[in-house]
């Protein structure tokens, strides 16, 4: 299992400023990068150490909402390698305790749809 300990920002600008606080740069300097469209408006979690961003993404899959948990990179990818279960818990103080736990649900549409029907949070990232 893997645990983050990650400070809670509403935008993606604050996500960027704490995260220049903590590591001096932000992980895309030195190239050009451009936000996807709707990461401004949703909520990011800047790891307390490394500055690491995190953020749920929603994305709406025939009538089903997945929930997919992802790190904030210079790239985007599709894959399909299997999920891993998300669970994040807000700790007050603007922090939240973020866990991903190794579940090895294959990626099929089967279990897409008992995960967007349960809405849990989902993952590629290793536990």
């Amino acid at each position: 299992m893997t645990t983050i300990k990650a400070t809670v920002t509403e935008t993606l600008t604050e996500a960027l400023e704490l995260q220049k606080e903590i590591t001096g740069g932000n992980f895309f300097d030195g190239f050009q990068w451009k936000p996807m469209k709707g990461d401004e408006e949703r909520t990011h979690y800047v790891e307390e150490t490394t500055g690491d961003i995190y953020y749920v993404y929603e994305y709406q899959n025939g009538k089903q909402t997945e929930r997919l948990f992802h790190k904030q990179t210079l790239h985007s990818t599709l894959s399909d390698a299997g999920f891993n279960s998300v669970s994040i818990m807000d700790l007050g103080n603007g922090t939240a305790l973020i866990s991903i736990t190794a579940e090895g649900w294959a990626n099929t549409p089967s279990n897409r749809k008992i995960i967007a029907k349960h809405g849990m949070i989902i993952t590629t990232l290793a536990a």
